[in-house]
């Protein structure tokens, strides 16, 4: 109903047999609230955090567009094997293995990353194969961004990161973009210097 700004399991039990969420006022979901449920469909425009496990094996979400929310936790979308598509052009923090065994994800987009985790795009193990084509980050971003597990990226995509990265010329620690030897190898020598001028570390 309107004027509910958190769903929590205080105001309803976790719903593992819902399908659909409508909310125009919701700016929180709370931790592993949807876990385990068969929602397919979330239509909360003014969400603005997304707590730890949120949709954790929502095997039936097939697509994710929340343009407010800014901070996403740990294993939100973990095993989320239906979701193709991530849209939250105004995140800046993202948790640990938040697309973990999200086998089908394809494209996601973020806002300027302050916050990140070394697995925070870690979409499989070493030894499979993501399908993790885009990742759009923000013009601005300073977090760390660790891609090796990722192995797809596009050269295109690849400088498009680089691009948007943090100037830490001026001061300030040095930045990581580690992409792993494949995705390396696809980095033109121009942006690769880019990279290295702006203090990041690119490995």
């Amino acid at each position: 109903p309107d004027g509910v700004t958190s769903i929590c399991e205080n105001l309803y039990y976790s719903p593992s047999t819902v399908v659909s969420c409508t909310g125009a006022d919701v700016e929180e979901i709370t931790e592993n609230f949807f876990q385990n449920s068969g929602i397919q469909k979330v239509n909360l425009p003014n969400v603005k955090v997304i707590n730890n496990g949120a949709f954790y094996q929502c095997k039936s979400l097939t697509k994710i567009n929340m343009p407010l929310v800014t901070t996403v936790g740990g294993e939100v979308f973990y095993q989320c094997n239906s979701l193709t598509e991530i849209n939250m052009p105004s995140l800046t923090s993202i948790g640990a293995n938040a697309i973990f065994s999200t086998s089908n994800l394809t494209k996601m987009t973020v806002g300027v990353l302050e916050e990140a985790d070394y697995t925070s795009f870690k979409q499989s193990t070493r030894t499979t194969n993501c399908k993790l084509k885009e990742l759009y980050v923000g013009n601005g971003t300073s977090a760390d961004l660790y891609l090796q597990y990722s192995t797809e990226y596009t050269k295109e995509i690849l400088h498009g990161i680089i691009k948007n990265l943090f100037d830490l010329s001026n001061g300030g620690n040095k930045g990581i973009l580690c992409v792993g030897e494949k995705n390396l190898a696809k980095i033109e020598g121009d942006y690769i210097a880019m990279a290295e001028k702006k203090n990041w570390e690119l490995s």
